[in-house]
């Protein structure tokens, strides 16, 4: 659901502001977040991790270990259900993130998912005064405006803090619209409302292999597009 993408595009935009350091890959279980964090260097200036689950208190040793300025989690969805009597239990789960914010930090939340009220009640209950939506509604922190793919990439139109940006994703897909917003807001929040580093790293993103990656394949039948 587009962690490991949207932590890669992250870390594309804040390299623009100083020296990133990221997870690898999706190293985000109780392994990867630790080495991840093991492997630092002492001059980065940013630190990008995914915190991923399938139980419920996985999340909340790894984000104290963390401590994030700043929490997102981009969408809540019917997976893991083997491990949780509902969707609801998910949505609990994931948002052990929020526990691990410093004081002062802001928890992003995906608006438009039908979870979002109650991801923004278990933020307040975690002590979170800073709470950053985004999303179609007009009471949205970063909000989209138009969206449109075509096959080839995507155009996106959107209010961030105030700000109106407009840019091409060179990857196609519907899912765009909200994980290419929940890029710009992680931007906004960080940097005084400002997502021009998130717009410049979506505009020159490639899909992860496995992740989106596009091939197209001349036969003899025609040109195939495999994604």
């Amino acid at each position: 659901v587009g962690k490991t993408t949207v932590k890669s595009l992250i870390a594309d935009a804040l390299m623009r502001k100083g020296e990133t350091h990221s997870s690898v890959k999706s190293f985000n279980n109780h392994w990867g977040v630790p080495l991840t964090l093991s492997r630092m260097p002492k001059a980065s200036q940013f630190g990008v991790f995914e915190i991923g689950m399938n139980h419920a208190d996985e999340i909340r040793p790894l984000t104290k270990l963390v401590q994030p300025h700043l929490a997102l989690v981009t969408t809540v969805e019917p997976v893991h259900l083997e491990h949780f009597a509902s969707v609801e239990g998910i949505a609990d789960a994931k948002s052990e993130i929020f526990e691990g914010l410093i004081p002062g930090g802001a928890a992003v939340i995906n608006a438009d998912n039908p979870y979002a009220e109650r991801l923004a009640m278990r933020a307040n209950e975690a002590g979170v005064t800073r709470l950053v939506r985004y999303g179609r509604g007009a009471d949205c922190d970063a909000r989209l405006l138009d969206f449109q793919t075509d096959g080839e990439g995507c155009d996106i139109s959107a209010d961030v803090f105030g700000r109106k940006v407009k840019l091409r994703i060179p990857a196609p897909g519907a899912f765009w619209a909200s994980n290419g917003l929940a890029v710009l807001a992680c931007m906004g929040a960080l940097f005084d409302g400002d997502p021009s580093v998130g717009v410049e790293a979506l505009e020159a993103f490639s899909p992860l292999p496995g992740r989106g990656h596009v091939r197209r394949i001349d036969s003899p039948k025609g040109v195939f597009t495999i994604v």
